[in-house]
């Protein structure tokens, strides 16, 4: 499946340990064509607009998995 990248995901925890996770995913949409992107018809997609530095990283699998902590030192090392 095309896709773009990069590809952002939040994961909000459950209020409660019988609680499901909220899974948010993000796709980023160059700014050249945020007007003619297609329009969304689940009320559960929406487009919205991120402003601030964002730390890429790519991964074969899952992320971020035994290596989080490797992760989270190269994101701080960039500010």
């Amino acid at each position: 499946i095309d896709m773009t990248a990069p590809v952002l995901t939040k994961v909000i925890p459950g209020q409660g340990p019988f609680c499901k996770n909220i899974l948010q995913v993000s796709f980023f949409v160059p700014p050249e064509l945020a007007e003619s992107a297609p329009k969304p018809t689940s009320d559960d997609v929406f487009f919205t607009t991120f402003q601030g530095t964002v730390f890429v990283h790519s991964f074969q699998t899952m992320a971020p998995g035994p290596n989080g902590e490797r992760i989270t030192q190269e994101a701080e090392h960039f500010g």
